[in-house]
């Protein structure tokens, strides 16, 4: 499974309906209709150790990504059960130093608000990830709709391009 920070992940993609979703994933093992946030329905596929919550009041897209699939990929390196610090620099390229680091009783979660991506890491070694994208008090899905605008993996891979996004917010 390929991690695509912003997009989705494999042709799972943000802003995907509950039925294009399981139409490619088919159905899942479990359905949840979050407690604490009633807007929230998820849909977990236990063997692909994929967790999806789609936004009610965002038009039920699917707007977030949880995995701790050992099979997930970015830049062709493997991703769970890496080092942190080697995932950072080495899969995701140092692609900013905006890391925040957030200590929990038995975690760490390292949040990379600019890509709306959190590597959560338990004894040193990244457990699973989270992902997301942006959108505003609309529910306009900014990053789903300007995907084909910007190649987000070509832009993590090329210094040239993250110095060309600077210039141009």
């Amino acid at each position: 499974m390929e991690l695509k920070p912003q997009i989705g992940i494999d042709n799972i993609k943000f802003g995907m309906s509950q039925n294009e979703v399981i139409e490619i994933l088919g159905d899942p093992d479990r359905i949840i209709l979050d407690q604490d946030e009633k807007e929230q329905l998820i849909l977990e596929f236990f063997k692909m150790k994929l967790h999806l919550v789609f936004y009610l009041n965002g038009g039920a897209k699917l707007g977030s990504i949880r995995t701790s699939n050992p099979n997930v990929i970015f830049n062709g390196k493997r991703i769970i059960g890496t080092q942190v610090g080697f995932a950072k620099k080495v899969i995701f390229l140092d692609t900013t130093e905006d890391w925040e680091i957030v200590v929990h009783e038995f975690s760490v979660a390292h949040n990379n608000g600019e890509f709306s991506l959190i590597l959560n890491e338990e004894y040193g070694t990244v457990t699973h990830i989270e992902l997301g994208t942006i959108f505003d008090m609309r529910h306009n899905w900014q990053v789903w709709l300007n995907t084909q605008t910007i190649d987000w993996l070509s832009y993590l891979c090329d210094p040239a391009l993250r110095i060309l996004r600077l210039f141009s917010v």
